[in-house]
């Protein structure tokens, strides 16, 4: 079974890499997937709990989907808020967090944020989301799920010509384990299936 026949993977989640530290005490890591199921659940709870039902419909039609649907998705988005976090440039950051077995850094700046979304604008294509003008959904959700500390970067480009490598990224450990954390949230928290784009543009009226 190749990658695009299963884009979200089924490999085991490893707990080492870890997702926060600061505050837990010398040595202690939280890891990353239960740091992004943590934030799945909240988003999921704000929605159905604290969100408005007017802000709720509005979010839901800008998406072209049902308030269902859009609840589900926001809960799946926020647990992928910090995918970008499994690269050797951030996990190095801790220096007592041993991951052998992974590549070691390249070098590159430890931005998960960046990291994230453009690894996202390859995974959720190959989930179905659409691709091929950056208004839409293939392209604009990795900007906001890449945008979660405030910054949101431009998209150069963003069609189905992209692929892992053009990216940035390769066919590592470091990818396996991405593929398998990516697989462990859509099962846990939900995947209701990419936002339409026939009827209305992500960002757009």
């Amino acid at each position: 079974m190749t990658r695009e026949d299963d884009p979200v993977g089924a490999g085991e989640v490893d707990l080492r890499p870890w997702g926060k530290s600061r505050g837990l005490g010398e040595g202690e890591r939280y890891p990353l997937i239960c740091h992004l199921l943590d934030a799945g659940a909240a988003a999921g709870h704000l929605w159905k709990h604290y969100l408005p039902a007017g802000i709720r419909r509005f979010i839901a039609d800008g998406f072209s989907v049902g308030v269902d649907h859009a609840g589900r998705l926001s809960a799946l988005w926020a647990a992928l808020h910090d995918i970008g976090k499994l690269v050797p440039e951030f996990q190095a950051l801790d220096s007592m967090a041993v991951l052998p077995g992974y590549p070691a850094s390249r070098g590159l700046p430890p931005l998960h944020d960046l990291a994230g979304q453009k690894w996202l604008q390859v995974a959720l294509q190959e989930m179905g989301y659409a691709v091929g003008d950056t208004d839409l959904p293939g392209c604009r959700v990795p900007q906001l799920i890449g945008g979660h500390h405030g910054q949101f970067r431009l998209i150069a480009s963003c069609g189905p010509q992209a692929t892992l490598r053009g990216t940035g990224f390769q066919d590592d450990a470091w990818e396996h384990q991405r593929r398998a954390t990516l697989g462990a949230v859509c099962r846990i928290v939900g995947d209701p299936g990419a936002p339409r784009s026939e009827e209305r543009r992500v960002g757009k009226e």
